[in-house]
């Protein structure tokens, strides 16, 4: 049997949470070692994630250059941090951009994105960018200076992600809980892998 795509990827160039950081720039690193940080997960999220008894790949496409890379990344490296059998395998979104290309969104490839697979490296789902509650500040935002220049629209929206990080922080994670819960339940009593 050949291995997919994904895990022929992982094999050569996936890297864990500190290996990526490693790659970076002190300056680029300290961001991110900054947001991981500042990351705390609730006891009720470690709750409901320990019961993953069998292996789930969490495979995030991401770039060191991509401040929702550089939010989201940290979130997910601290969940798979609460579960040896949640595996996280971030890859390079520049050296793997025509794999990433199989998980466009709205026909573009964007940052980071987040594939988890079973064991067997089989897709289970995905989540894309960012949170539903970024989408909808960037929206809002953008409606609200429609008329403004690029600038102006910039600050406000540096400003209220800054004011609402911890928001962010809470939805982020409620919507990797929600994907990863789906995925335990998923591997947890599929009788293929569990006849394996």
């Amino acid at each position: 049997m050949s291995n997919s795509p994904i895990q022929e990827a992982i094999t050569k160039k996936g890297m864990s949470f500190d290996q990526y950081l490693e790659t970076m720039h002190d300056r680029d690193r300290a961001k991110w070692e900054d947001s991981y940080s500042k990351v705390s997960i609730p006891e009720s999220v470690e709750k409901i994630l320990s019961v993953s008894t069998r292996p789930i790949h969490i495979v995030v496409f991401s770039a060191d250059w991509c401040g929702d890379s550089r939010f989201g990344v940290p979130i997910l490296a601290k969940i798979a941090d609460l579960n040896p059998n949640l595996h996280l395998h971030i890859l390079d979104r520049d050296e793997n951009i025509e794999l990433l290309k199989m998980f466009k969104m709205n026909g573009e490839t964007r940052v980071p994105t987040v594939v988890i697979m079973n064991e067997l490296f089989e897709e289970i789902t995905r989540w894309i960018e960012r949170s539903a509650l970024g989408y909808w500040i960037r929206y809002q935002t953008k409606l609200k200076f429609a008329d403004k220049d690029k600038e102006e629209y910039v600050n406000a929206l540096r400003n209220l992600l800054s004011d609402q990080k911890q928001d962010l922080i809470a939805d982020t994670i409620s919507e990797f809980q929600a994907l990863l819960t789906k995925a335990i339940v998923i591997v947890n009593t599929s009788s293929k892998l569990n006849h394996s």
